[in-house]
């Protein structure tokens, strides 16, 4: 029998604010946090706020495969037709998206959030590195944050190679993910 580690790609440092907290807590070193945060990328993605954890994602992904019929690789290619992907909502309503991963034939079931679902919310990968960066800081080096943007910045260049922040906005939603990364 097939595991869910055998075929199953989630990138939860990505999409799953309760892994990132964990990757928060374990992660002590400062060439840690750096690499973690590399995995990262560039673009926008969605970030499952929920209370399942990755492990009951991936039971609940399993099963919906399962009775589908789609667990195995030509069995999945199968069930995503041509529109190339399929949804389905876990047990707490929120909806993922199963598509092929491209990437990695050997783990050919790529799971994500579906965009603007229940439990979900989209997010930019400079405000989602920044919040990383910054809840990290505060947890390893013992300090409050300081007003303002000098520390920011700094964090923002050495941590996670980004270039100071634009304007207040950008500082905002940063601001909005550290405060979902604190609870």
């Amino acid at each position: 029998m097939l595991s869910s580690a055998d075929f199953l790609q989630f990138n939860a440092l990505k999409h799953h604010a309760g892994r990132i907290r964990e990757i928060i807590a374990q992660t002590v070193s400062k060439a840690g946090i750096i690499k973690q945060l590399q995995k990262i990328g560039q673009s926008q993605m969605d970030l499952y706020t929920g209370k399942l954890s990755v492990e009951q994602l991936e039971q609940e992904t399993m099963k919906y495969l399962e009775s589908k019929k789609a667990f195995y690789h030509d069995d999945f290619l199968q069930f995503l037709g041509a529109e190339g992907y399929r949804m389905f909502a876990a047990s707490d309503g929120s909806e993922w998206v199963l598509r092929y991963g491209y990437d990695d034939p050997l783990h050919y079931v790529h799971l994500h959030p579906a965009r603007y679902a229940e439990n979900t919310i989209r997010v930019k990968s400079g405000a989602l590195k920044t919040a990383i960066a910054l809840c990290w800081y505060q947890l390893h080096e013992g300090t409050e944050l300081p007003a303002g943007t000098e520390l920011v910045n700094r964090l923002r260049a050495e941590l996670a190679d980004l270039s100071p922040v634009a304007d207040a906005a950008e500082m905002s939603h940063a601001a909005g993910i550290m405060q979902l990364l604190r609870q």
